[in-house]
């Protein structure tokens, strides 16, 4: 049950009660990925309105902070790159801000090029260039992010709708 446990990362666009009662709960061996994708209350109100109004970018950053101390585990930080919403230089430099200013641990950044959805082709999200996503994390370990990595492996399985960030239902039959 113990190597077990240490294995286990939970993932959350942000649900601040739910990290807190995990801070309670589980003091040591989980690990929690933080679903970021914009490092500002203003873009993260366009990109998750529902979680971003629930739970503010404040709020949250101060439950990571609690979670990261209480359990000595630093959390990881996903975000997903959408051309021209959240992946220029500005973004980086807001993101690496936010790491820094808020004084995470941080057990790194996961950035994962945008897979095409039904949904969000219509809002005009597209995929970023493979250059683009190189820039964004060169400007981020530029400026000491730590374990900036891209997970180019999420475009396994465009094709049928089922790569990271896709899984949906197309239609029922």
């Amino acid at each position: 049950q113990g190597s077990a446990r240490r294995k286990v990362t939970l993932s959350t666009v942000g649900v601040t009660p739910r990290i807190e009662s995990l801070t309670r709960d589980f003091p040591s061996g989980l690990r929690l990925a933080l679903s970021l994708h914009a490092p500002t209350q203003e873009l993260r109100e366009q990109l998750l309105p529902v979680a971003a109004r629930a739970w503010p970018l404040q709020a949250l950053m101060q439950s990571v902070r609690n979670f990261e101390a209480s359990t000595g585990s630093g959390v990881l930080i996903e975000y997903i790159l959408l051309r021209g919403v959240n992946d220029e230089e500005t973004h980086a430099d807001a993101l690496a801000d936010l790491i820094a200013r808020e004084g995470l641990q941080c057990a790194g950044v996961n950035l994962i090029p945008y897979n095409p959805t039904t949904a969000g082709s219509s809002a005009g999200y597209e995929v970023p260039s493979d250059a683009r996503c190189k820039a964004f994390r060169a400007r981020l370990r530029s400026l000491g992010t730590p374990n900036v990595t891209i997970r180019f492996s999420t475009k396994c399985g465009r094709d049928s709708a089922s790569a990271c960030g896709q899984l949906g239902l197309r239609s029922v039959s």
